[in-house]
């Protein structure tokens, strides 16, 4: 009784031709003469082998485990030119126990069999057949090694290429984004995502107009960028757009965009770039406000009011009650110096003097009354208040004059300490 049966052929696909014989051993094992497969035998069975000039290992074992051999079948069969699929079926039928190892099971199908420590070996097999196959083999896992060594450094040149690509992207100081023909976001930068408040998963993918575009106006975006997309419009440069953050906060951006395009030169999306203006613009609304402001406040005054530059000394703007108290236009006014006001220059320059010795001194000039001169000639009397305009730095960079005509008042006073006098006069002579 034999422990073990394996069978070694060519190629299941390839015919062979053999002949099988066998002889017993000194236990009564069986193995194939040497001349035919080149077994080597010794008590118990075939200890190893080594292959007969034109034959190697093949493609195809059968192992028998448990059971018995039968010998005399095999003594009595010959086998030639027999396909490798009916030499296969034919040791099935006469080896019940046999399991086929094709070569596909490669070096674990001959651990096994070694495992199994057969008792007899047929070998029959070509070897330029064989040795093309191992040739072919070695040279596609050669090739399979070659080209996965090509892809992974082919994928790691990618990656760092994606990743410097990402660095430059997010070193800008504005927003960068990719959005798809899809509407949908393909890349934004460091910039962006804290634009939008969003971390980068939570971005990448999401329709742009539904998820960060407020409903009042999306529609009306959308409609735009689908016009892009078609070719019918160009993308709009230097656009403000409202966009959402993630705290359900609006943003104000300033946007350009330009078209991305594929090899054959269809539109494929745009990228996007934009800065956040919404702290300039809310500025600028207060700057605008409070400029309003100051020019109703300006218009208002019943007393004039001239701005004069530092550098020229001339005026640059003035109120409507400027004109009223001189008399004249304001495009006569602006542009010229004060002298012309002023009853004549030795006036004027007295004036400066006094003006400068009040700014050195107090900052400022608080109701200096002086003479000034009226369009038709007519000399009033006045009553000046200066302030000097500073920049951000301290430098004054011109002075707000306010006049105001005491004429009228001057005359009251007059009348009062007039009428004062006369009473004193009433009762002195009623004393007497």
């Amino acid at each position: 009784c034999l422990n073990t049966f394996l069978i070694a052929a060519l190629d299941l696909s390839t015919p062979v031709s053999f002949e099988v014989s066998s002889s017993a051993t000194a236990s009564g094992g069986v193995v194939p003469p040497a001349s035919t497969f080149g077994g080597v035998s010794c008590p118990g069975g075939v200890a190893g082998l080594e292959p007969a000039p034109g034959a190697v290992f093949g493609s195809v074992f059968g192992v028998v485990s448990g059971g018995s051999f039968p010998t005399s079948s095999l003594r009595k069969s010959s086998i030639s030119s027999i396909a490798s699929s009916k030499l296969s079926a034919l040791l099935k039928d006469m080896i019940p126990e046999c399991t086929v190892i094709t070569a596909l099971s490669g070096p674990e199908g001959i651990n096994k069999a070694k495992e199994e420590g057969p008792d007899v070996v047929l070998l029959a097999a070509h070897v330029k057949a064989m040795l093309r196959m191992k040739k072919a083999e070695d040279g596609l896992r050669s090739e399979k090694a070659l080209l996965e060594d090509m892809v992974q450094e082919r994928v790691k040149n990618l990656r760092e290429e994606r990743d410097r690509a990402q660095k430059y992207l997010d070193v800008a100081g504005v927003l960068l984004i990719i959005i798809g023909a899809d509407q949908r976001v393909g890349m934004i930068n460091r910039k962006g995502r804290e634009i939008f408040g969003y971390n980068e998963d939570e971005i990448i993918g999401k329709n742009f107009f539904d998820h960060f575009i407020p409903e009042r106006m999306r529609d009306d975006i959308k409609a735009d960028f689908n016009k892009v997309m078609e070719g019918e419009r160009d993308p709009g440069q230097n656009r403000k757009i409202h966009v959402l953050t993630g705290q359900g906060m609006e943003k104000i951006i300033a946007w350009q965009s330009t078209l991305l395009r594929d090899d054959s030169g269809e539109i494929i999306g745009v990228l996007g770039s934009g800065e956040d203006i919404t702290d300039r613009k809310k500025a600028e609304k207060e700057l605008m406000r409070s400029r309003e402001l100051l020019q109703n406040t300006f218009r208002s005054l019943k007393d004039g009011l001239l701005i004069i530059d530092s550098e020229e000394d001339g005026i640059i703007d003035c109120n409507p009650a400027a004109c009223e108290v001189f008399g004249y236009p304001r495009e006569e006014l602006i542009g010229n110096t004060c002298l012309f006001l002023h009853t004549d220059e030795s006036s004027w320059r007295e004036f400066e003097k006094q003006l400068e010795k009040h700014l050195d001194e107090r900052g400022c000039m608080s109701n200096f009354k002086w003479k000034l001169k009226h369009r038709e000639g007519k000399i009033f009397s006045t009553e000046i208040n200066v302030a000097v305009v500073r920049d951000e730095n301290g430098v004054g960079r011109g002075k707000v004059c306010v006049i105001r005509d005491i004429t009228e008042h001057e005359k009251l006073e007059e009348q009062f300490l007039q009428s004062q006098k006369m009473e004193a006069v009433g009762r002195l002579a009623d004393g007497v």
